[in-house]
């Protein structure tokens, strides 16, 4: 996408013909005969003139990507730039948020889906793979993310990768997932105990799920993450385990 001036293109090559002019609206489209040509495309439409600057977003942007920049608009010059399309995302319009809440829905439903499943014996593979089907039967067009379903020693870390250990009786089982709704990403996590919990794992779930109700009701509007973060955390440091507490709060 290309942007400045009053003019906008956007440009691909002809897989997404279709698609985009069913999807990219309020701008001019530029199609490369292939998608190894879209340099040349850009060249040949002239968007580039001599001498103009161009903001490119340098977080995305590979080496090899901006040397072809270079190599095809020497003339131009081009400036690193950040955050300039973020904080244009982050208020969402009621529109939006309507569809976050239908990806909640979605991601919650799959979940008591698959809680019957949840039981001795079942891999966190297979355990994985019944929660994506599941956040598409529900009305999901795919997995936010990697599902993670993490059991017993492997609970103990946040971004564990589903295996094939079966679960076993009197362990946690953390799963992590969601659904994707329209464009918009639900991220749900849940604890489950199979079996009948001790006094020790009563009392760190519980202190987990006051330190989550604690950051809910402080949580306001202007606040930082960090404050936010801190309300959880103080909550597990009064209990000396905030240690533990190796994730962030949330997103």
């Amino acid at each position: 996408m290309l942007i400045g001036n009053g003019r906008a293109a956007f440009i691909t090559d002809g897989r997404y013909k279709e698609q985009s002019i069913k999807e990219v609206t309020n701008c001019e489209r530029v199609y490369a005969p292939l998608s190894n040509q879209l340099y040349e495309t850009l060249r040949d439409t002239a968007l580039i003139g001599e001498g103009a600057v161009i903001g490119f977003e340098s977080a995305y942007t590979t080496v090899s990507a901006f040397e072809r920049l270079n190599t095809f608009f020497p003339a131009a010059e081009f400036r690193p730039a950040e955050n300039l399309i973020e904080p244009m995302r982050q208020v969402k319009s009621d529109v939006e948020l309507q569809k976050l809440r239908k990806a909640v829905q979605i991601t919650e439903s799959a979940f008591e889906a698959v809680l019957s499943e949840i039981r001795p014996g079942i891999s966190e593979s297979l355990l994985a793979a019944k929660i994506n089907y599941q956040l598409r039967v529900c009305g999901g067009s795919k997995e936010s993310f990697d599902t993670i379903v993490a059991s017993g020693v492997n609970a103990s870390m946040p971004h564990a990768r589903p295996t094939d250990k079966r679960l076993q009786k009197n362990e946690f089982v953390i799963l992590d997932f969601g659904a994707i709704y329209e464009g918009y990403h639900a991220d749900l996590t849940r604890t489950v105990y199979i079996g009948i919990p001790g006094e020790t794992e009563r009392e760190h779930y519980e202190a987990v799920r006051e330190a989550q109700a604690l950051a809910i009701k402080a949580a306001r509007a202007g606040m930082t993450a960090k404050e936010l973060d801190s309300a959880a955390r103080n909550s597990l440091k009064e209990k000396s385990l905030d240690i533990f507490f190796t994730h962030s709060l949330g997103h």
